[in-house]
């Protein structure tokens, strides 16, 4: 008899063992964070490099210096503003002065494709003006930038000259 009380006492000291370490392989912690997560207004705009230097060099007798365009560089834009009208895109000679006396720089941004409009060709000045207006929100890429170099024949001929034009995305408003 007093081995079925020790087996009888051994299991029962066994199963509260086993209980007490399954509570305790059971028990958890727990942690938690709180944290917020905004969207700003973003903006922003690229250009893919510089055109080449743009050289009058040909007339037509009685008529004038002939123009010349370029076409070989182009824009891309991202922008998520919904407030208002819109975003726009503005350019201006921002280093190398102004346009000389008898000469003409326009400058005409293509439409992006997922809502704007463009201005058309307007001569650059050292003012920011807008050249498409009215952006939606949208991710354009490969829009075209069209520079036309035009002089008149009281433009004194000159050395190229290297002027930087700045482009700014901003809100229409």
């Amino acid at each position: 008899m007093n081995t079925a009380k020790n087996i009888h006492g051994s299991f029962l000291s066994l199963a509260a063992l086993l209980l007490l370490a399954v509570g305790t392989a059971g028990a958890q912690t727990t942690a938690t964070q709180t944290f917020s997560t905004q969207v700003d207004v973003v903006r922003a705009i690229t250009v893919s490099g510089n055109p080449c230097t743009m050289t009058i060099t040909a007339a037509t007798a009685g008529t004038g210096l002939t123009s010349v365009t370029n076409t070989s560089t182009t824009y891309s834009l991202t922008t998520n503003d919904t407030v208002g009208v819109g975003d726009k895109v503005t350019a201006k000679i921002s280093s190398g002065g102004a346009m000389a006396s008898g000469e003409t720089l326009t400058l005409t941004l293509a439409a992006p494709g997922g809502g704007g409009s463009s201005a058309g060709a307007l001569a650059l000045t050292t003012s920011d003006q807008d050249y498409v207006t009215g952006v939606t929100p949208q991710n354009a890429s490969g829009r075209q930038i069209t520079y036309t170099f035009a002089a008149t024949v009281s433009a004194v001929p000159r050395n190229a000259v290297a002027r930087t034009i700045t482009f700014t995305i901003l809100s229409g408003a």
